[in-house]
């Protein structure tokens, strides 16, 4: 049985509990941003090939108190499936996390009739 694909919205972002170097605060993630494929849909919802999320880190020096702001980006695109025809996709379980504070994004696809073969 194949993976179901992505459709608008079925990424989401979470955020890491890692902080910065000599430093206290916390992440937030920034609006998922989704890259349709640009040829198939799920009803009125687009398959998507590509999301990115930009998160944000607030916190202080633990030394100083100083602000000490940081970001990370996390982009997921899609590899190859059995449906490359269509274009590349999004697939349930795929997921990305970033290299410097392990942020991340992943797939859970909130429908199950437009699969890989």
């Amino acid at each position: 049985m194949g993976k179901p694909v992505a459709v608008l919205g079925d990424v989401k972002a979470e955020v890491s509990t890692t902080d910065l170097p000599s430093a206290k605060g916390s992440w937030v993630a920034g609006p998922v941003v989704d890259v349709p494929n640009g040829q198939l849909s799920h009803g009125d919802k687009k398959v998507i090939k590509e999301s990115s999320c930009v998160f944000t880190y607030t916190g202080a020096n633990t030394s100083t108190g100083a602000p000490v702001p940081g970001s990370e980006t996390v982009t997921l695109k899609a590899g190859a499936t059995t449906i490359t025809n269509k274009g590349a996709v999004l697939l349930d379980g795929d997921e990305a996390v970033g290299p410097a504070f392990s942020n991340k994004l992943s797939v859970k696809a909130s429908q199950k009739i437009l699969t890989t073969s």
